[in-house]
């Protein structure tokens, strides 16, 4: 064989193998699904780039009239915003009623905005607590920030543009006794930023990209979205090195900028804190998330932390929470606000029977610590007995998405009428 055909033997065999590879990643990136995945996660990202900065308000939020994505492996929500306070931004709500004869706010995290729920205007606790009252409008504030610390900063930014006589507070027994340990909030930091280095509009616009596309941030996925023409082996070698995890251990400069894009800005904001919080315990909220980890019980997952098993954690861990939401509480009086306090129940304490065979945690007692120091400052409605009650009669119920932790719709419109009823009987 003359040297240039050996050449073209080699061209073409590695042609052909390319090709085959290509057929190949393309099968598996039709077998396992990741096309439907992959336009989820492009749906998601188009909806989280909807967010901007309102100087107005001093807060980074979303267009009025988008469709915010959220999605796991059992349900996909579609949240639609509108602008309620005619101040150019939008929020998951459905509009302020002003014939209505009280008015209050709900704050907390994803349980309020209506996580679960499929379409919080139609499925979440909110809503549906304002059909069951005639005299009511509640807006709904859910996730202005993950903590009681961040969702205060939100709310104190805004207030002053919303009728209300009522706080809501929502307190989620998973993730809120260790969240409330940190004094983060993004809305802070990107105020901090945009004072201190003088940031321009393109600049603040680059900021909050970065900050809304880390939660669920697959570089395998931003390859599709970014690259003009696709190579669905390349898609595959990336998907490998996230499995495998390669890319630690390879130079950054040397990584294609896919792999880290958000996590610079991200991890800055982790690292800019208000003040709020001791030290102490912030490193221990810290050491409590490190320490968590998820059991799969059958097909229910569970959210734990072994720090738990340390008494002395928990009772540190509570009382925390109990002092930020005694701040909460003697602002909101200071400004002539009713407070109330909504406990929703993790699937730990609802399904704690099932979860005790594999680990020993009283989160009874936690949550009874936390009603115990509030008692005698607020009304509590705690809606755990209530669902355990419930489920326990009926074991067909699903009040929880097993692996995501969240209210189903059917969970969703029982916790409505419970709180219907205790703001009617408030």
């Amino acid at each position: 064989m003359t040297k240039s055909k050996k050449i073209v033997f080699s061209v073409t065999l590695t042609i052909i193998v390319l090709l085959i590879f290509e057929l190949f990643a393309f099968s598996l990136f039709k077998l396992f699904g990741y096309d439907n995945k992959f336009s989820l996660y492009s749906e998601k990202r188009k909806s989280n780039l909807g967010y901007k900065y309102y100087s107005n308000v001093g807060l980074a939020l979303p267009k009025p009239e988008l469709e915010i994505i959220h999605y796991t492996k059992e349900f996909v929500d579609k949240f639609k915003t509108r602008d309620v306070l005619n101040l150019g931004f939008g929020l998951f709500d459905d509009g302020i009623d002003l014939e209505k004869k009280k008015f209050a706010v709900a704050i907390g995290d994803s349980f309020t905005r209506g996580v679960g729920s499929g379409n919080n205007l139609q499925n979440g606790w909110v809503e549906l607590v304002e059909n069951e009252l005639a005299d009511y409008d509640i807006l709904n504030l859910g996730n202005l920030g993950r903590s009681v610390i961040d969702q205060k900063y939100g709310y104190d930014l805004l207030k002053e543009n919303i009728k209300h006589e009522l706080i809501i507070y929502n307190f989620f027994t998973g993730g809120d006794y260790y969240e409330n340990t940190a004094d983060n909030s993004a809305s802070f930091f990107l105020n901090k930023r945009i004072k201190e280095d003088n940031l321009n509009n393109d600049q603040i616009s680059e900021l909050i990209k970065n900050l809304q596309i880390y939660h669920g941030y697959d570089p395998s996925m931003e390859y599709l979205l970014d690259t003009k023409y696709r190579l669905f082996s390349l898609w595959l070698l990336v998907k490998i090195s996230l499995v495998t995890n390669i890319e630690s251990l390879i130079p950054k400069n040397l990584l294609p900028e896919i792999y880290y894009k958000p996590y610079e800005d991200f991890n800055a904001y982790q690292e800019t804190r208000m003040g709020s919080v001791p030290d102490e315990i912030y490193k221990l909220g810290k050491e409590v998330y490190k320490n968590s980890q998820s059991l799969k019980i059958g097909n229910r997952v569970f959210h734990i932390s072994e720090s738990y098993q340390n008494k002395d954690v928990m009772d540190k861990i509570v009382d925390n929470s109990v002092q930020q939401i005694k701040r909460f509480i003697k602002q909101s009086l200071e400004e002539d606000k009713k407070f109330l306090l909504i406990i929703h129940p993790s699937q730990n304490d609802i399904y704690n029977e099932v979860l005790s065979k594999k680990i020993s945690i009283n989160y009874n007692y936690m949550r009874e610590r936390m009603i115990q120091s509030l008692k005698s400052e607020v009304p509590i409605l705690d809606l755990t007995l209530k669902i355990k009650e419930k489920v326990s009669k009926n074991k067909n119920l699903k009040f929880f998405w097993e692996e995501d932790g969240h209210y189903t719709p059917d969970g969703y419109k029982f916790v409505s009428k419970q709180i219907a009823k205790f703001l009617n009987e408030y």
